[in-house]
Order: structure tokens, then C-alpha cells, then sequence
């Protein structure tokens, strides 16, 4: 089922619920490959809800949990709020996530094709998500 995005308050929180939410059918022993790499993709959806929103909120606690270790490094490097400052996606706003689809790259990583507003104009972005250390981050901006 595919994420409708109408705002996006309702889209973090929505998107939150869904990928905390567990079933059965989430069980890696009984899924199909199909359903692995549509559980995947949801999670990657998700993941990059959240990098935004914790760049809204100034929330380098969440950035460091959701970032990978080569986006990491340049905020681990100086105080918080001089990373946020010199951060250009510190004041960007996810308007859409249009795409999820697997990085023909790597079959372990999503690219994920999204839409932000910075300085009131609209542009494409896409974002990579990987797996370190057994979670989903986003690797690439």
C-alpha cells in the first residue's frame, strides 16, 4: 500500500506508524522476495521522512541515528549547531517522495526520488539509502 502524503505533519507521523507497525507477514522467514524488497522500500520511504523532519526540528540526536557513517563524519566534526548552519538541507522542506526503487548499483541499497522546497523554490533531489551496521541509513545526498 502506498503512502498518500496530504501534509506533512500527517506523513511523518504516518509514515512513522507504518514502519513501527509488525506482522507476521513482516517475518523475513515467510516473506517472498517480492515483499522483502516492498518492505525495504517502505522503510527506506520512511527513513528519508525522518532524516527531513529531524533536519526541521535541529535534531542532530536523530541525524545521527538515520545518516551514514560519510554524512556522519563532517557533523561529528564541529558542535551541532554549527553543522545545522552550514547544512543546506537544515532549512529544506520534503514536499514528495516519488520514487523508492533499488540502486542497480547495489541490490542492497534504495534510491529514492523525492521532491524538497529550499528558498520557496521546488527541486529534485535523490537520496541513497544503504545498510550500516544492520540498519537502514541514508548514505547519499
Amino acid at each position: 500500500m502506498k503512502l498518500q502524503r496530504l501534509a506533512w505533519p500527517a506523513a511523518v507521523v504516518a509514515a512513522l506508524l507504518q514502519t513501527a507497525a509488525c506482522s507476521v507477514d513482516d517475518d523475513p522467514a515467510t516473506m517472498s522476495a517480492a515483499d522483502t524488497q516492498a518492505s525495504e522500500q517502505r522503510a527506506a520511504d520512511a527513513l528519508v521522512v525522518r532524516v527531513f523532519d529531524a533536519f526541521a526540528r535541529k535534531d542532530c540526536d536523530a541525524l545521527s541515528r538515520t545518516l551514514g557513517e560519510s554524512l556522519r563524519t563532517p557533523m561529528s566534526a564541529k558542535p551541532c549547531d554549527e553543522f545545522l548552519a552550514h547544512e543546506p538541507l537544515t532549512n529544506a522542506e520534503l514536499k514528495a517522495v516519488h520514487r523508492v526503487e533499488v540502486d542497480g548499483r547495489d541490490p542492497n541499497a534504495m534510491l529514492v526520488t523525492a521532491s524538497i522546497v529550499q528558498s520557496g523554490r521546488e527541486r529534485p533531489i535523490v537520496i541513497r539509502v544503504g545498510r550500516e551496521a544492520d540498519a537502514l541509513r541514508v548514505v547519499a545526498m
